[in-house]
């Protein structure tokens, strides 16, 4: 046998009670019993064979890290594990560990970056050598089959469209991990370009709230050579905002940030402000129009500042000008006044005016783009012929070219129409909809041309089904309401879909919350339930389970009638809790029987396990008295939410205060506890502007939420604080 790597001994010897010289000695080996099934996993490891299927034992409990080299094949092992072991000796999930918890799995990780999979035996298995035996050698056929099989000449990928879903799912609830690990996985498909490629990074990056490091990419300049998509110019306008920015939107705010601090934050990008930004003139865009307005008068560039949307604020604009030293004009409500060289553009007949024309196209709408590409089709071949020698100009005209073909319908209702043709190529449809929908009118879209597409064959269900999170997105963005019918018909389509996606749980509760927003019929309260059941059946599990906890927050906050659907819905949830009682975190045990105690009442508590392991636990023991004495603080608009926070917070660590705060302007009792609280979090998806800019201004440092409800602002505490204060 090879003599074993560092790694491996250190892996032995780190609060692991398996002696690694005793399996590999000849003089001092273990009892044969367990020799023999210890050694075929360690050889493995000591030859250097993937994957990696290591023995744990601590305290008493037996446990297995499963590892492999890269993501995909972590995903493969998960699959041939679950198929070999089954759900009679150890728990059927295993998960994924991606930051260690120790210095075993510390060890491990520098090994297999990828992240490790735990494979945990159930409680009568401990205790059992017939059991654990039967496991060690399953774990050993798995590395034999590994070493039969022939070698992998194609590695099989994701759908894009499926891997898209997922990114722009995590994108939209700023789950700034899950973002970074899809785009991964998108880089090694090949489908993108370099600039698609650099965009879909930028939101990525925004999604962790990297905000410095979206303004320094290296190869941002490469993009700002040509046309930027609005999505991009969005990215980087809250880049800008969330750096300083924000705080100028309110006009009496420009005294409060140095003119100096905005000008060194906008120069890498310069060329965004030198044009107008290709944002739709609509008052739900008010925010980013000033964030470029902001950008470009930091810069000097006074004269796009003349052609802003009627519903920026005058008064707004004067203080603008006085800030950035601009010369002041007189106030008049402004206009985008119309680009007559672009309306009246006609086919180029020399290399100056196709070069005006193509740069002038940086700052042209939609409409004003296709007027521009036919006119340049009708220029002499000569002159276009020319272009390749201006790389940045001919960039420019191949984009263009990639937006028209001279007959396509733009927009979601062209989209959806080349949909239902049986001739068009999903990943053609897909890549369409993620680099221009961002661009596309409110007048294209129509919810019941959507709901018909709903209702069609299992290819059509399947593309929208990957559309959705871009869906939300744009509706969002313009503030457009749609019918509960419309999203009950969604969440119908995600809970018959044939395919588990891990995103399910939480696209379905961005539907129920939209759901609820609008007027309902009992029946649909019904049809709601019995979605969620089925959905929760199909594709539920412990590392969606706190999704699914927030989704009935919703249902249990909403204020018209659906007691009896929610209690039906709580009982599935609740086998499922139960058979898994101990695999959920602790704080998930405490929310789970708070929600209990509200649903059924306090009688229903008999239902449940212990909340702690007998002897309790000693981390959370040194993080109590460290945390004992502390104040925490939470902004919030959902009560509910806020208030079942605080309940669970504070019977988890016994001594810790919190204090909720719901007002909707910075008063002087918000200002007065953002200075006091030893933490504060703001729940941002459920805030009011005028609240979160002072409060901002107070402290640096704000801890936010992935989502409004309990589960979220606990699991951002606990990330947050109790491990910071565990080190």
């Amino acid at each position: 046998m090879s003599i074993p790597p560092d790694w491996l001994r250190n892996f032995f010897t780190e609060d692991n009670q398996i002696d690694l010289d005793r399996v590999l000695s000849l003089t001092n080996p273990y009892d044969p019993k367990f020799q023999d099934l210890l050694k075929p996993l360690v050889s493995s490891a000591i030859e250097g064979k993937w994957p990696l299927l290591l023995p744990v034992s601590c305290g008493g409990e037996l446990y297995f890290y499963g590892a492999e080299r890269d993501r995909r094949s972590l995903e493969e092992l998960r699959q041939i594990l679950q198929a070999v072991l089954g759900a009679a000796d150890t728990y059927p999930e295993f998960p994924l560990i991606k930051v260690a918890r120790g210095k075993i799995e510390q060890i491990l990780l520098q090994q297999a970056p990828a992240g490790l999979l735990k494979v945990n035996l159930l409680r009568q298995s401990q205790s059992d050598f017939a059991l654990r035996k039967r496991v060690f050698q399953a774990l050993a056929s798995v590395l034999d089959l590994y070493q039969q099989r022939p070698p992998v000449t194609a590695v099989v990928k994701r759908p894009i469209g499926r891997i898209l879903r997922d990114f722009f799912a995590a994108c939209q609830s700023r789950d700034g991990s899950k973002a970074s690990r899809f785009f991964d996985e998108l880089k090694t498909t090949g489908n993108f370009s370099q600039r698609n490629l650099i965009s879909l990074e930028l939101q990525a990056w925004e999604a962790e709230r990297r905000w410095s490091d979206i303004l320094g990419h290296p190869r941002l300049v490469d993009m700002l050579g040509g046309r930027l998509p609005a999505q991009l110019v969005r990215v980087l306008l809250r880049a800008i905002g969330n750096l300083g920015g924000d705080r100028l939107l309110e006009p009496a705010a420009f005294g409060e940030v140095p003119l100096e601090h905005i000008r060194l934050l906008c120069q890498p990008i310069s060329p965004l402000f030198a044009n107008r930004p290709p944002l739709e003139a609509r008052e739900c865009f008010a925010s980013d129009w000033k964030l470029w307005a902001i950008g470009a008068g930091a810069l000097g560039f006074s004269d796009g500042l003349d052609g802003l949307p009627d519903f920026i604020d005058p008064a707004w604009i004067c203080g603008l000008h006085n800030w950035a030293n601009l010369p002041t004009k007189t106030p008049v409500a402004p206009t985008i006044a119309a680009i007559t060289s672009l309306q009246k553009v006609s086919s180029p007949q020399s290399f100056n005016d196709l070069r005006l024309v193509l740069e002038g196209s940086l700052s042209a709408s939609m409409e004003e783009l296709h007027e521009i590409w036919v006119a340049v089709q009708e220029a002499p071949e000569e002159l276009k012929s020319q272009l390749y020698i201006y790389p940045r100009l001919q960039s420019v005209w191949q984009g263009i070219c990639q937006l028209f073909d001279g007959s396509r319908q733009l927009g979601w209702k062209g989209w959806l129409e080349r949909l239902k043709e049986a001739s068009t190529d999903p990943e053609a449809l897909i890549h369409e909809l993620q680099e221009e929908s961002q661009s596309w009118s409110i007048e294209s879209f129509s919810e019941a041309q959507l709901s018909q597409c709903l209702h069609g064959d299992a290819s059509t269900s399947l593309l929208l089904r990957d559309s959705l999170p871009l869906l939300l997105d744009w509706l969002d963005r313009r503030q457009i309401l749609c019918s509960g019918q419309f999203w009950l018909e969604w969440l119908e389509l995600l809970a018959l879909d044939d395919l588990v996606n891990p995103s399910d749980i939480q696209l379905a509760g961005q539907i129920v919350q939209r759901f609820l927003s609008r007027p309902s019929q009992i029946g649909d309260r019904a049809r709601l339930g019995e979605s969620l059941e089925l959905l929760w059946e199909k594709g539920g599990s412990v590392s969606s389970y706190s999704e699914m906890l927030e989704i009935v927050e919703l249902l249990l906050d909403e204020t018209q009638p659906g007691q009896q659907e929610l209690q039906k819905l709580w009982l599935v949830l609740q086998r499922f809790a139960l058979s898994r009682w101990t695999r959920l975190e602790l704080a998930q045990r405490f929310l789970t029987k708070s929600l209990a105690r509200e649903i059924f009442g306090e009688s229903n508590e008999a239902s449940y396990p212990p909340l702690a392991a007998e002897g309790g636990d000693a981390d959370l023991d040194v993080q109590t008295r460290k945390l004992s004495g502390r104040l925490l603080a939470i902004y919030s608009l959902t009560e509910g939410a806020a208030r079942r926070a605080k309940t669970v917070l504070e019977g988890m660590f016994e001594g810790l205060r919190v204090e909720l705060n719901h007002d909707h302007t910075a008063t002087p009792t918000l200002q007065n506890l953002a200075k006091k609280a030893n933490y504060f979090l703001f729940v941002a998806g459920s805030a009011k502007h005028q609240a979160f800019y002072p409060v901002s201004r107070i402290r640096q440092d704000l801890i936010y939420p992935l989502g409004k409800g309990a589960s979220s602002i606990i699991e951002a505490f606990c990330k947050s604080c109790v491990n910071s204060t565990s080190e």
